[in-house]
């Protein structure tokens, strides 16, 4: 049964145990290789334009959440919502 965002565990392999810090540790070095990857362009996604856009504006809709409006900014965090962050995300405010 899929869980609040979609996505649900297909069975194939048992689970893991998420308490084994060798397990993270792993997991961390698999998703470090994987981002090396994509920033070298060797990795292609498969997404449709149509799924790329509603990403991105879920993107913004997340940062709207998370910064306020341009007038407030109820995190306190500036940086994140102005900076390096949110230029990466494609909506630099």
């Amino acid at each position: 049964m899929p869980g609040p965002d979609g996505m649900c565990y297909d069975g194939y392999e048992p689970l893991p145990d998420f308490r084994d810090f060798m397990y993270w540790k792993r997991k961390l070095a698999e998703l470090q290789k994987t981002r090396g990857e994509i920033m070298a362009g060797k990795v292609e996604h498969r997404f449709t334009p149509g799924e790329l856009m509603k990403i991105r504006l879920l993107e913004h809709e997340q940062m709207d959440r998370l910064c306020g409006s341009d007038d407030e900014n109820p995190v306190g965090n500036d940086k994140e919502c102005k900076g390096d962050n949110a230029a990466a995300a494609g909506f630099a405010r």
